[in-house]
């Protein structure tokens, strides 16, 4: 007997909540769009912002008022990775490269390469933090 071979789908909603104009539903990502908006949620959490599952949090903001330095950079990257591996299993993380605005020295461009099981290429997701007083 055969196994057929079953491909995993991701999906998630649009957090835009515009309603699809046929249907008037709330429309789906799907796959690596869905994972992609699901890793850029996760890094912009903080402790209590999701009143579902308060305790999800990387820790990330606080290192925004942090020197900007090649050490914060590091560890960025490293709660990043820590995060990402504990909250958001559907992404395999194979790297996150971290990079400080040399101009404003405010601003840091954090592009994540992963890959999920269903998946043969890599996706690469970049999102920005900087500090919001």
């Amino acid at each position: 007997m055969f196994k057929k071979n079953k491909t995993r789908i991701y999906t998630d909603l649009d957090l835009t909540f515009t309603a699809h104009p046929l249907t008037g539903d709330v429309p789906k990502k799907y796959d690596e769009e869905a994972v992609s908006r699901a890793l850029q949620m996760l890094i912009m959490t903080d402790a209590g912002d999701r009143s579902f599952n308060r305790e999800i949090d990387i820790g990330l903001r606080h290192y925004l008022f942090e020197p900007a330095t090649f050490v914060t950079q590091n560890e960025i990257q490293s709660v990043i990775e820590f995060g990402i591996g504990k909250y958001e299993p559907r992404a395999k993380v194979q790297n996150v490269i971290v990079e400080l605005n040399e101009v404003t020295e405010q601003e840091y461009k954090v592009t994540i390469i992963y890959v999920t099981e269903n998946q043969l290429e890599p996706v690469t997701v970049t999102i920005y933090l900087q500090r919001v007083r």
